[in-house]
């Protein structure tokens, strides 16, 4: 049994008796439980029932209980993480706010002294900073695995905790993007527009993790940091893009990062060819050119023939994720929000030793 799950039967206990308790094992799942206890403990803070003693507990179930919650729901968009769970710690005064790995877990320390909502946000951003992206940032800049950082911690912080915004912005944002000539600060803007449509930030932190999970032998990283910035602004031309634009490109051929996005939407070509077309241009065109990876994106609707796109491409390719998300589409007059399916195929043999860094 937990500390929380232990926590929590011994506030139900004394409140409601055996009752309580049988409510709690039929209807909590274990999931639930550290964000319960977090709620009754409030509840006792506010009755000043052992005040200092509780305090301490609230927060740190409350914090574990949202940010364990969010990866759970959001993983699959965060790719790269290498824990799964935060487990959260207090220190005395005299020691620093860190975090340190253990296995699939961070581990969060931070002041006893800090305020609740400040707290909640030192804890996030050390979890983000050490988690996120662990293996590209060895390779990426500082200002890029910085602006990252910032970013994932806000979206973060807006979703599970809006109150704590403020001092996330007081503590961290605006000290780095306050910065003369910050580089921080432009990369985190590009970001902002590049999350505008919503799909692509997600490959940007797809193609970051393909990134960190090769090795270069003799590697540059000046390239590399170039790369990282070319596909920024990659991804912001996409976003700009109107729906029917032609000659925009929608392939990146990087030294290290080599991806292309293939939209399976236009609904009179699969009523006259079926997959076809998408199968040869897969198949004929990117394979040959050295494409590691193919976002396949469509309409909700659409998924069975990006599912029949996959399988035809099968000998090369292999699925790595599908989702459902929500994509922004731009055109002339107005901007709609679409269900979107994604199913990111991954080239099979990918190349994770590259022996000689591009010139």
């Amino acid at each position: 049994m937990t500390e929380a799950i232990k926590l929590l039967v011994v506030v139900i206990g004394s409140v409601f008796g055996t009752v309580g308790l049988i409510i709690l094992l039929l209807y909590l799942t274990p999931n639930q439980v550290e964000k319960w206890a977090a709620i009754l403990l409030k509840l006792a803070l506010r009755l000043g029932i052992g005040v200092r003693t509780l305090h301490k507990q609230y927060v740190r179930h409350d914090f574990q209980s949202r940010v364990n919650d969010f990866v759970r729901k959001h993983c699959p968009t965060l790719p790269g993480a290498v824990a799964d769970k935060v487990r959260l710690e207090w220190v005395d005064g005299s020691v620093s706010k860190k975090a340190i790995l253990d296995g699939d877990v961070v581990v969060v320390r931070v002041k006893r002294e800090d305020p609740q909502e400040r707290s909640f946000v030192h804890a996030v951003c050390l979890f983000v900073s050490k988690s996120l992206l662990f293996k590209a940032k060895r390779y990426i800049s500082a200002p890029q695995g910085e602006a990252t950082d910032l970013f994932v911690s806000l979206k973060l912080l807006e979703r599970e905790k809006p109150a704590a915004v403020a001092h996330f912005v007081d503590d961290y944002l605006q000290p780095a993007i306050d910065k003369k000539h910050s580089a921080t600060a432009r990369i985190f803007d590009d970001l902002t527009v590049v999350d505008s449509g919503q799909l692509f930030y997600a490959i940007y932190l797809q193609e970051l993790n393909f990134l960190g999970n090769k090795v270069f032998g003799g590697r540059k990283d000046a390239v590399i940091v170039k790369e990282v910035d070319d596909l920024i602004e990659f991804l912001k031309n996409f976003v700009d893009r109107e729906v029917g634009t032609e000659g925009t490109d929608l392939d990146f051929f990087g030294a290290y990062c080599r991806f292309a996005v293939v939209i399976v939407g236009k609904a009179p070509k699969l009523l006259r060819e079926s997959i076809k077309p998408y199968v040869n241009f897969i198949a004929g065109t990117l394979m040959p050119a050295g494409v590691e990876t193919v976002y396949l994106v469509a309409p909700a609707k659409n998924a069975p023939y990006v599912r029949q796109v996959a399988e035809a491409v099968s000998p090369n390719f292999e699925p790595y994720l599908e989702a459902k998300l929500k994509r922004k589409l731009r055109f002339k007059d107005r901007q709609v929000e679409v269900d979107t399916h994604l199913l990111i195929l991954r080239v099979r043999g990918a190349k994770t030793y590259i022996e000689k860094a591009a010139r």
